[in-house]
């Protein structure tokens, strides 16, 4: 009986010592997302994926209509997706919910580039952020500031959105 209660106090001790809210989180199917992401923006579904994938943080950050000409900036200057590998996946549990960063090497049509997604649980995975990064956009971004007739301005979004968007006159 002493032995009992010696077993139920250290348990009562020590149990607390190895437990910690911020728990490993699993992140299987993501990679789906990411692949349908890039399919999205490839295909002209830019729409879809924003009703599918954004997080509710995200959509009220970047409204429907920014989103899809952000994606057809991409689609035009990347080019079709063709192919997706992960890299790194960072994901815990925090005051029980998941949130993580996911990070892909893709290749499209016209470059090489690298994904990043912050991803949370809301009613399953979505992205609550996105940075899309290839050499070759940011040097078509800046060959586009050269011309006379293109205004720029600073993208509100700086993920998620390349780093100047031409203005409409």
């Amino acid at each position: 009986m002493k032995n009992m209660l010696v077993l139920a106090m250290s348990t009562l001790f020590f149990a607390p010592i190895g437990c910690n809210k911020n728990e490993a989180v699993d992140t299987s199917g993501v990679d789906e997302i990411a692949r349908d992401f890039l399919r999205g923006i490839s295909d002209d579904q830019a729409q879809r994926v924003y009703e599918a994938y954004f997080s509710s943080e995200l959509r009220s950050e970047k409204p429907l209509k920014q989103w899809i000409e952000t994606a057809k900036a991409y689609q035009t200057r990347l080019g079709a997706f063709t192919s997706l590998q992960p890299m790194t996946s960072r994901a815990q549990r925090i005051d029980g919910r998941g949130e993580g960063q996911v990070e892909y090497s893709v290749q499209w049509e016209k470059a090489k580039g690298t994904l990043i997604l912050n991803i949370t649980e809301e009613d399953g995975w979505k992205i609550r952020s996105f940075e899309i990064r290839s050499p070759l956009f940011q040097e078509t971004v800046l060959e586009d500031e050269l011309k006379p007739e293109t205004e720029t301005k600073p993208a509100s979004q700086p993920q998620g959105t390349p780093k100047t968007m031409p203005v409409s006159p």
